[in-house]
């Protein structure tokens, strides 16, 4: 039964339980800072912080792009919908296709829309 429940996960979201917007948009941040992480690691020579710092530094570089992509698309970071979250994911699938092998986006790309996919709007 446990392994069941492990494959629900997804960075993070329980699908076999309810998903709301939220989740997803939280699981998104997750997601491009984990396909990111080789070149948010590279900043880490040219600051001097805590390791700790450097964490919340990374997250905070990959929250503002996806509030960013929210605002260009027209949707609400604070209050995201289905459709908002799709457009965002579109536009940092064509972000990372410039850092990324393809097959890395499509699989991170496709997870991402299973967890789109399980909410209920």
């Amino acid at each position: 039964m446990e392994q069941i429940k492990d494959e629900c996960i997804i960075y993070g979201v329980d699908t076999c339980a309810t998903v709301t917007p939220p989740m997803v948009r939280d699981a998104l941040i997750s997601c491009f800072k984990e396909a990111h992480a080789k070149e948010l690691e590279d900043l880490r020579s040219y600051v001097n912080v805590t390791d700790e710092e450097f964490e919340k530094m990374k997250e905070m570089d990959v929250k503002t792009l996806i509030v960013t992509y929210f605002a260009q698309t027209g949707g609400d970071f604070e209050n995201p919908t289905k459709a908002s979250m799709m457009a965002v994911i579109e536009k940092l699938a064509d972000f990372a296709k410039n850092f990324r092998d393809q097959k890395v986006v499509a699989a991170h790309y496709e997870n991402i829309m299973k967890l789109i996919n399980c909410i209920k709007e």
